[in-house]
């Protein structure tokens, strides 16, 4: 009797341990949402006007009059509700998600929170950041146990890359600013830089003749290969495109990593809901 009421002690003991540190983690991202959000000047109200994409390359210019109205509120924030499907290697079965992104317009930041499983009793939570031109990818097997945590000037232009290709979901932050600029390469494409202090992006985009968004392709972008980080080409495409908030935008994202010949396509979103500010 005495030995079972021992085991019980621990046991709750135990438990009270796993929520402690649960709700630890939970508080830790809600510090980095509200530090995200207390970055963003919801004073600023500067209004989008056709005559200022005039210089701009012929297809982009197509692209913000279709998917952006005149006198349209420049987004200084966007909270993104996602689900989809994610996979790390070629061959590996899909693992279901569900998300959570907070995206800052008038900066590059986003914090992303996500939870998947692989089955029935085994899940993961990750938590991906850019904030500062700092990045960091944590993953925590049971949301309790780390097994990534990744950061470092890889990493830092990685998820710059990132926060740039998800830009479609707040055109007006891909309009030109003191960040961003554009230059054309074709009739239907063009190249647009970024620039976060020591940082810079450079990402390709691919639109089709009605003006909306087909793809965009960073040639260099760093990825997890084994356990380490490796340099590939990654490209990003959009579809089911849809008026939300009078704004058009991507619904569908599927994304694949290039290397050599071989492609892999390892994440494929569906957006739920979309909130701006």
């Amino acid at each position: 009797m005495e030995i079972a009421i021992i085991i019980l002690v621990i046991l709750e003991l135990f438990l009270l341990i796993i929520i402690y540190l649960i709700f630890n983690n939970g508080r830790k991202i809600r510090k980095e949402i509200k530090k995200l959000e207390g970055g963003i000047d919801d004073s600023r109200k500067e209004v989008f006007k056709y005559k200022d994409i005039s210089s701009l390359p012929q297809p982009v210019k197509l692209y913000f009059r279709h998917v952006i109205q005149d006198g349209q509120e420049y987004i200084n924030e966007a909270k993104i509700s996602q689900s989809g499907l994610i996979r790390l290697k070629e061959g590996q079965k899909w693992m279901p998600f569900k998300a959570v992104q907070y995206f800052n317009g008038r900066m590059p930041a986003f914090i992303w929170i996500a939870n998947s499983r692989s089955s029935t009793f085994v899940w993961f939570s990750a938590r991906d950041k850019y904030y500062s031109n700092r990045a960091n990818m944590m993953v925590k097997l049971f949301s309790l146990f780390t097994i990534v945590d990744s950061s470092g000037e890889e990493m830092d232009i990685s998820s710059l890359i990132r926060y740039f290709s998800e830009l479609p979901w707040l055109p007006t932050s891909l309009l030109p600013s003191n960040y961003l600029s554009w230059k054309p390469l074709d009739n239907s494409s063009a190249k647009a830089v970024l620039n976060d202090g020591r940082l810079k992006a450079a990402i390709n985009f691919y639109f089709s003749g009605n003006g909306e968004l087909n793809k965009v392709i960073a040639p260099k972008r760093f990825r997890f290969v084994d356990g380490r980080l490796k340099e590939e080409c990654w490209t990003g495409y959009f579809k089911n495109y849809r008026k939300i908030n009078n704004i058009i935008i991507p619904t569908e994202v599927e994304a694949e990593w290039s290397s050599g010949s071989k492609n892999f396509k390892y994440i494929k979103i569906k957006l739920e809901n979309i909130e701006y500010d």
